[in-house]
């Protein structure tokens, strides 16, 4: 009603704004906020009848709509996102034997869930889910987050469902996992559709087939294309005293991908307690694409950390160079060196490999920044220097060990008195990054020496880096710098409560 001059005066503005866009595509986020009652069984129908007269804007003019309640508004003011709270999901029903229940509620003591779920789904219900929850919130119990549409599976996925394959969907498909607090079976609708209310739910496999579902039905390459079909169901009611059969059935699930031995253990408690730390330096330790969907550059990653831990602190690099991976370091025996599950409830060794880690990965890639920008300065005289990030690092540390573990212990007193305001206002990228700048010739200068005076064939660069002969003599110039045995400061290093 434009005769309404509130309406008439957003209405303009609206059209400036458009006009001024001069044929470029608009991305319009509307915010439909209900009253203080929230959003409710009562009023749910009604809101989402408003809703969906958007859908056709929402797949040809890039039109989002997210509505809110008092519970909502609130969980946006605490976390930032909107909680997963209570849903319904319908399941296609077809014959008697449409769906498959299990309930174990009175087999206590084995470890299995309480109920289990098994049944046909319409693929619109996840893509509404995912419409709702723009912020992974369906996803903090998987291992990964979407990879994106580039990836083989997930163009397999689009492919499939813009196709006159979607019919084969369901069989072609892994399926969902899902597991929730508690679930609940309502009664059947037109004798077609069943609905399951489910408490806290979380997709613990399936991330990529819904949103590569999600990006097939609004992408404008696919959307025109898209054909809803069913998909396959596994819904498991675990409990909180289910800890254990919980992490299993993560990583059973997710084992028939090609999931990387490191997204295995994303979920880990000490991974999310380190996690957790590094946001008081405003750093995201990525453990399993969180930084896709983050506009910033202070982001820590769980595999390359382990590595740059490895590199600075325990001067491994002939390992790292020769066999040592991200899939090695994240082999039992090599991960529980440095992550102790057992203190994820001690604050102290939280704050001491939350920092190290963050530092570490701090001077690997300033250095490896160093290394890519002086090449051409340095390689003629230092053969190996392109070669050289994992040795320069641990060379680094060795040269300022009393800078570094100064700033370490810092930080972590900053944490332990729980100071925001100075913690805020540290800067370690740029304190190490300054730093090593200042200090890069004389670490190239001090490595040189020790390359000249390395009497063995050097005509093997490759094989040079890997061998454990280099490597020991590696070890001693640290020594010689440090005048502390390697074993000594690597056990220095280690956590001791």
């Amino acid at each position: 009603d434009l005769k309404n001059p509130v309406l008439k005066s957003i209405y303009d503005k609206v059209q400036d704004f458009l006009n001024g866009r001069r044929g470029r595509k608009t991305m319009i986020h509307c915010h439909f906020i209900n009253n203080a009652q929230g959003i409710t069984k009562s009023n749910k129908a009604a809101i989402e009848a408003v809703t969906n007269r958007f859908l056709t804007d929402k797949q040809h003019h890039n039109f989002k709509i997210q509505a809110y309640g008092l519970k909502e508004i609130l969980d946006l003011a605490k976390n930032g996102k909107i909680s997963v709270d209570k849903e319904i999901l319908e399941f296609e029903i077809d014959g008697n034997h449409a769906y498959r229940l299990e309930d174990n509620s009175t087999k206590s003591g084995i470890g299995l869930p309480k109920k289990v779920f098994v049944g046909i789904c319409n693929v619109n219900e996840f893509i509404n889910l995912q419409n709702k929850y723009h912020h992974n919130q369906l996803y903090a119990e998987n291992i990964r987050l979407y990879l994106g549409d580039r990836a083989s599976v997930n163009k397999d996925i689009i492919g499939t469902i813009t196709s006159e394959e979607s019919i084969w969907f369901p069989y072609m498909n892994n399926g969902i996992s899902i597991i929730c607090e508690q679930f609940e079976i309502g009664n059947i609708k037109n004798g077609k559709k069943l609905p399951i209310e489910l408490v806290d739910m979380q997709i613990i496999n399936g991330c990529q087939t819904v949103n590569a579902l999600y990006s097939a039905k609004y992408n404008d390459q696919t959307k025109d294309n898209f054909r809803a079909s069913n998909v396959l169901v596994k819904i498991y009611q675990v409990g909180s005293d289910q800890a254990d059969f919980k992490m299993n059935v993560i990583r059973a699930t997710n084992n028939q991908n090609a999931v990387k031995t490191y997204s295995l253990l994303a979920n880990d408690p000490i991974q999310i307690a380190i996690g957790d730390r590094m946001k008081w330096f405003d750093f995201v330790y990525d453990r399993k694409g969180e930084s896709k969907n983050i506009s910033t550059d202070q982001v820590v990653s769980m595999p390359n950390a382990a590595l740059a831990y490895r590199a600075v602190f325990w001067f491994a690099a002939q390992a790292l160079r020769s066999r040592m991976g991200h899939s090695r370091v994240f082999q039992k025996n090599e991960y529980d060196k440095l992550y102790l599950n057992d203190k994820v409830d001690d604050p102290d060794y939280v704050d001491d490999i939350s920092v190290k880690l963050l530092i570490s990965t701090i001077i690997i890639d300033t250095i490896r920044t160093q290394v890519q920008k002086t090449s051409d300065i340095y390689s003629k005289k230092l053969p190996i220097f392109k070669k050289s990030t994992y040795y320069f690092s641990g060379l680094f540390y060795a040269l300022y060990k009393v800078q570094v573990d100064a700033k370490i212990n810092e930080m972590k007193s900053l944490i332990k008195e729980n100071n925001i305001p100075k913690i805020k206002g540290i800067n370690p990228t740029n304190t190490f990054r300054e730093f090593i700048d200042h200090e890069f010739s004389n670490m190239v200068k001090v490595f040189s020496e020790f390359y000249d005076l390395y009497d063995a064939d050097k005509t093997d660069l490759d094989n040079l880096l890997k061998s454990s002969k280099f490597a020991d003599a590696f070890e001693r110039k640290v020594e010689e710098l440090t005048g502390q045995t390697v074993k000594n400061i690597i056990k220095e290093n280690e956590y001791n409560s």
